[in-house]
């Protein structure tokens, strides 16, 4: 849609909607920005301890003539710098509360703040894409929230429909987006900007965002003339990102934190080593730490342990010296002392797809993989994995830190989530140093990193599943029906169940993606289980998006191919698969009515919607599992309870890839239309504006000008929403620009005695009485100037076209000054 014709149409919509429509589409409009991972704060970067005592130790800062530079500064971007480990997060923590401290003093300061998880399951939180749908997000929420998203998202609804199901947002509107509403707030309010850990995002993506932060700076903010309000950006990373901007500041960590390390190994110290010692010791940390705050955070841990461990004061010295140099090296040192629990504490850190809880952790590390044990869970209501691991918070807390050696924390108090102390531990546990230690590989055993991380991420599937298998045998034990199941409840007794429920088919298809062959996993898996998981999954609020959540009646190969895991879908369709399914199909009909059953049919509905596995695999645009199913067999037309077959599906999602496999592998019928909803897929994609999905169609013999019995053909969607790629095209392969729209529905209708002379009645009275029934209406309705000119130009009629949408041409090709139109259109209407 043009500028001033979207600002006209915005301008309308403003006027009728109530505000309690706009308070609910600003509501929509941030959910759609919002992620799992967003409200993250900054306290997963920082080291806690050497937090403590930042207020002392990060003060020369504010004394820092660079700093003073940037703070002064009208625009201005400050890079902290250091070594991984140097305590940039913790002065970055410390400015960020020294500027909200003295927010009062900058009268209407905003506060942005973004920060780099590396240690989040959700990899948007590691992406531009994160980055700036996070910062809009808090415009929107802030005062004077700017209009222009919501305007984009309001039209995009329109378009598209719901977020989410047929669109998303993309890194390419929301960049420039972001650009518009920060010119919008500068105007009123000084604004600062705090990045944390931008390294993280990838060498590549780290670099583009330090470009793109210094061209934003350097953009004009404000109306020419209109003096804007300050901008001021603090970013940290690493050394080894480099950055080569100019009119930028750089402040290097370890040039300056020696009097901070300092400072807190002596308060650490001084209350366990006498005087002398203390004075040495705090010595030489100091010069082996090189400017590495967390090498001297674990010097101390060390040291408190064996001064509590007996270990003489004269003996301290020669212990720090022993002490590897590299954090990398500490770590390994740290692993190599590690038994088998340790080693799996560690792993469902590395490896877990968020941080997990305290309760979680527990019943993590007390549960086995041994399903035919856990198929028995002895005593009580729940077992030994829901009752007997329930000790006391703070003793978990003791036993997390001794397994781990210290470097795993809570770093929640509240939540009580788990994470490593440091982003450099899990770097160094999923590297390539860590990794085959921690997998208990064989110095001559395999080490290609990508199946390490595929095992591990199978070993953790293999606890999720194990655990759903003994929650589900507990539920037979009691005689529960899992329909009567509450969900919130269920998780109580069970803590990882939420964690299982959620990401036990995430980490399958990880564990797939690194190449990680999982022979096993059908072994472990029922059609039973599958259907007590996924009613339990809907019956949850777990999930953050519809589309995660598993249909209901599912089996295991609706499974496998909603989520596209090709190898138990591959295993399930070979012979072998067969036979296991067979073996257990549900032998009674109250056990059918227990767990929702239904065989593993390759053309098999599930019950929710009817969806077969391949129109399941259509809709999600699995290409290799729409492959697999067709080359076993699956019929391509078949139609779900909505009239949807897998083409359709596959449109209306803007799948091409599989549109074309539906297309030339399984010779999908183009010109089948939805019977409930009438459109056929060529008008799907034609209504989306997808040109190269309509030209994949049409070369595969989809009609141009076929309607259904709600007159819906691809011009008229293409012209209602101002496709005009989409539009010329069509034209130019022969659509024609004045159907006959309802009155040829009407006359086929009569023409036919088995048809219904009511809805005949009902077409006739829509084409008398409504309006923009026709492709040239329809862009007419919508100020779509270039498809208006386009249908007039291919032998439109105009008399067909609502004389209420003339004058709003006229205005709009007139301030356009597109002269060709205005001679097209009648200056006035009778």
């Amino acid at each position: 849609m043009s500028d001033l014709s979207a600002n006209w149409r915005d301008q309308s919509m403003s006027a009728s909607s109530s505000p309690s429509e706009r308070s609910k589409l600003h509501e929509e409009c941030l959910r759609s920005l919002s992620y799992k991972t967003m409200t993250t704060t900054r306290s997963g970067n920082v080291d806690k301890k050497a937090a403590a005592a930042s207020s002392s130790t990060c003060t020369w800062i504010f004394q820092n003539d660079t700093y003073k530079d940037w703070a002064s500064g009208h625009r201005s971007l400050l890079w902290i710098k250091g070594k991984p480990g140097s305590g940039k997060s913790t002065l970055l923590q410390r400015v960020t509360e020294h500027v909200g401290e003295r927010r009062g003093l900058v009268e209407g300061a905003l506060i942005l703040s973004f920060y780099f998880h590396g240690r989040c399951g959700e990899g948007i939180h590691r992406t531009s894409l994160g980055f700036f749908r996070s910062l809009l997000y808090q415009l929107q929420e802030g005062p004077d929230a700017p209009q222009g998203l919501l305007a984009s998202y309001e039209e995009k609804k329109r378009k598209f429909g719901e977020h989410g199901e047929q669109w998303e947002w993309e890194l390419g509107e929301l960049r420039p987006a972001f650009v518009k509403a920060l010119q919008k707030v500068l105007q009123t309010h000084p604004v600062y900007l705090f990045i944390d850990a931008l390294d993280e995002a990838g060498p590549d993506e780290a670099g583009w965002l330090a470009e793109e932060l210094e061209v934003i700076l350097q953009e004009p903010t404000t109306p020419a003339g209109m003096q804007s309000k300050e901008l001021r950006v603090v970013s940290t990373c690493r050394q080894c990102l480099s950055i080569t901007l100019e009119s930028t500041y750089s402040i290097t960590l370890e040039d300056h934190n020696t009097e901070a390390i300092s400072s807190f190994v002596q308060h650490n110290l001084s209350s366990i080593l006498d005087p002398s010692t203390t004075m040495n010791v705090t010595h030489l940390i100091v010069e082996r730490a090189n400017g590495v705050f967390l090498w001297a955070r674990l010097a101390v841990d060390r040291i408190r342990k064996s001064v509590l461990e007996g270990t003489a004061h004269s003996e301290i010295e020669q212990e720090v010296s022993n002490i590897p140099e590299t954090l990398d090296q500490v770590y390994m040192e740290l692993l190599n002392t590690m038994d088998l629990e340790s080693r799996k504490l560690i792993r469902w850190v590395s490896f877990a797809m968020e941080p997990l809880s305290i309760d979680e952790i527990r019943a993590a590390m007390e549960f086995t993989t041994d399903y035919q044990r856990l198929s028995k869970p002895s005593g009580g209501d729940g077992g030994a994995m829901a009752l007997d691991c329930e000790e006391p918070g703070d003793r978990m807390k003791t036993r997390i830190q001794a397994l781990s050696h210290g470097l795993i924390e809570v770093a929640d108090e509240h939540a009580g989530s788990v994470q490593f102390i440091h982003q450099s531990v899990q770097d160094f546990f999923v590297g390539k140093n860590g990794l085959p230690e921690l997998m208990d590989i064989d110095p001559d055993g395999e080490t290609n990193q990508d199946l390490l991380e595929g095992k591990a991420h199978y070993m953790l599937c293999k606890s999720c599943i194990g655990y759903l298998n003994a929650w589900k045998a507990l539920i037979d034990e009691s005689g529960k029906y899992i329909n009567d199941i509450e969900a919130s409840a269920e998780v109580v007794t069970f803590p990882l169940l939420r964690y299982a429920t959620l990401y036990w088919v995430p980490h399958v298809r990880k564990s797939e993606q690194q190449g990680y062959r999982q022979d096993d996993l059908l072994g472990n898996l029922s059609d039973q289980l599958v259907r007590y998981w996924a009613i339990l999954a809907f019956r949850s609020s777990w999930y953050w998006h519809w589309r995660d959540v598993p249909i209901g009646g599912s089996c295991l190969l609706h499974v496998a191919a909603q989520f596209n895991l090709t190898g138990p879908l591959q295993d399930t369709l070979s012979k072998k698969g067969h036979e296991v399914a067979k073996s257990r199909r549900l032998r009674s009909w109250e056990q059918i009515f227990r767990t929702g059953g239904g065989d593993a049919d390759i053309d098999g509905a599930a019950w929710e919607d009817r969806m077969t596995p391949l129109l399941l695999a259509a809709s999600h645009g699995h290409e290799n599992a729409v492959r697999l199913l067709l080359t076993h067999g699956a019929k391509v037309n078949l139609e779900n309870g909505d009239g949807k077959t897998p083409l359709l599906a596959a449109v209306e999602y803007g799948h091409l890839g599989v549109a074309r496999l539906l297309l030339e592998i399984g010779g999908a019928n183009p010109n089948l239309a939805n019977f409930r909803f009438g459109r056929t897929p060529l008008a799907l994609a034609a209504e989306r504006g997808d040109l190269e999905l309509t030209k994949l169609l049409v070369s595969r013999g989809a009609k141009i000008n076929l309607q259904t019995f709600r007159s819906t053909t691809p011009l008229l969607e293409a012209a209602a929403r101002g496709h005009v790629e989409v539009v010329r095209f069509l034209l130019d392969k022969g659509a024609d620009a004045d159907p006959a729209g309802h009155m040829e529905a009407v006359r086929n209708l009569l023409l036919n005695p088995k048809r219904s002379t009511k809805l005949a009645r009902l077409l006739l009275q829509d084409c008398y009485h409504g309006r923009g029934s026709t492709p040239l209406g329809k862009a007419a309705e919508g100020l779509h100037l270039e498809v208006v000119r386009l249908l007039l130009e291919k032998g439109a009629k105009l008399d067909r076209v609502d004389p209420c949408f003339i004058p709003p041409l006229l205005s709009l090709a007139a301030s356009r000054r597109d002269e060709a139109l205005l001679r097209m259109l009648p200056r006035e209407r009778e």
